[in-house]
């Protein structure tokens, strides 16, 4: 069975001001797992989730959620050209 990347960060940099959240961060969420970040109070864990889910803009770096622009699959959501489909 082949798995597809659900979510991916590729060389995200994000700054508030002179603040740095992420400084080149890389990771994949693939369709079988399940990540947990960890990590002190300020180390960037809640801009890392913030990205997929199109909350947040990077500052640099690549973002993509089901293989596209979170931002794009936000609007296709909000405007209703989103489809699910199940089987039963």
């Amino acid at each position: 069975m082949t798995t597809h990347a659900l979510a991916s960060l590729e060389g995200v940099h994000k700054r508030y001001g002179d603040r740095v959240a992420l400084d080149g961060l890389d990771f994949e969420v693939r369709d079988d797992e399940l990540l947990a970040l960890l990590g002190p109070n300020g180390a960037g864990e809640t801009t890392a989730i913030a990205l997929p889910l199109g909350l947040k803009r990077p500052d640099a770096g690549t973002v993509r959620l089901l293989g596209g622009s979170p931002r794009d699959i936000g609007t296709a959501a909000v405007s209703g050209s989103c489809h699910s489909t199940s089987s039963s």
